[in-house]
C-alpha cells in the first residue's frame, strides 16, 4: 500500500489559546500514540481534510515525519467543529511494519447494474464499511464487491467477501453488505402513505378532544359543589 505524506510538528503550548493561535495558521491540535508515550503535535488542516475527503481517511497509511526520523501511522480519529464544519482535533496511532492493526475500510460495489435491478428490484447498500485486520502494508485502500450477479431476494455479506491475502474481516460474517429487494406494489406504496397520512391526522384530533374536554370537566367540577350547597340549604 502506498503511504500518504502527511507535515507533522511536535505541538508545545496547549489549551485554548495556543490552538487558536494554529488555526489561524492553517493547522489544528493533535496527537499521536501507540509506539512509546504520546505526543503532542500539530497538523496541517487542507491535507489532513483532502485524506479524508478521499474517502479512505481511516485506512490510509500516513508517511509522517518527527524529531527528524520518519514514522507510520494511521488516523483513528478526528474532530470537526459543529457550526463551522472545520476540523478542530486529530488522533493519530503509530503503527508498525510487523504488527497487525485494526482498520476500517471502506466496501464499494463495482461490476455494473445487478441482475435483480434490471428486473425490478430495488439494490441497497447497507453497510458500507467494515473492520479488518492485517499488517499496516496490507491495508487494502477499500473493498469491493461484484454485484451484477445479484437476483431479486439474494444479498451479500461479510462472510462471501473475497479479501486480499493477509487481511481478516473482524466485522460479523452474517453481516449484510448489498441486498436486492423486491419492487413495491403500487397499491403497497398506495397502503403504505394512506396509513402514515392517517396516523399523522389522528395524533392532532385525539390532542384536540383532550384539550375540549379538559374545560368541560373542569366546569362539571365546579357545578357539583354548588349542587350540594343548594341540596343542603332545602
Amino acid at each position: 500500500m502506498n503511504k500518504t505524506a502527511l507535515k507533522v510538528q511536535i505541538r508545545e503550548g496547549r489549551g485554548k489559546g495556543p490552538a487558536r493561535v494554529l488555526r489561524r495558521e492553517g493547522r489544528i491540535p493533535g496527537i499521536i500514540y501507540g509506539v512509546g508515550e504520546p505526543t503532542p503535535i500539530s497538523l496541517d488542516s487542507k491535507e489532513l481534510s483532502r485524506i479524508i475527503t478521499s474517502g479512505d481517511g481511516g485506512s490510509k497509511l500516513l508517511s509522517i515525519e518527527m524529531e527528524g526520523r520518519e514514522k507510520m501511522a494511521i488516523l483513528r480519529d478526528y474532530q470537526v467543529d459543529p457550526v463551522k464544519n472545520v476540523l478542530i482535533h486529530a488522533d493519530l496511532q503509530e503503527v508498525a511494519e510487523d504488527k497487525t492493526v485494526h482498520v476500517t475500510v471502506a466496501v464499494v460495489q463495482i461490476g455494473g447494474q445487478p441482475v435483480g435491478v434490471k428486473e425490478g428490484g430495488i439494490l441497497s447498500h447497507a453497510v458500507r464499511e467494515i473492520v479488518v485486520e492485517c499488517l499496516p502494508t496490507k491495508i487494502p485502500e477499500h473493498i469491493e464487491v461484484d454485484c451484477s450477479g445479484l437476483k431479486i431476494n439474494e444479498s451479500v455479506h461479510v462472510g462471501n467477501l473475497n479479501l486480499p491475502d493477509g487481511v481478516k474481516a473482524l466485522t460479523d460474517a452474517g453481516t449484510v453488505l448489498f441486498a436486492v429487494a423486491p419492487p413495491i406494489s403500487a397499491e403497497k406504496l398506495d397502503a403504505m402513505l394512506s396509513t402514515e397520512a392517517a396516523a399523522e391526522v389522528k395524533e392532532p384530533e385525539v390532542l384536540t378532544k383532550k384539550k375540549e374536554e379538559e374545560p368541560e370537566k373542569a366546569e362539571k367540577a365546579k357545578e357539583k359543589p354548588e349542587k350540594a350547597k343548594t341540596e343542603k340549604a332545602k
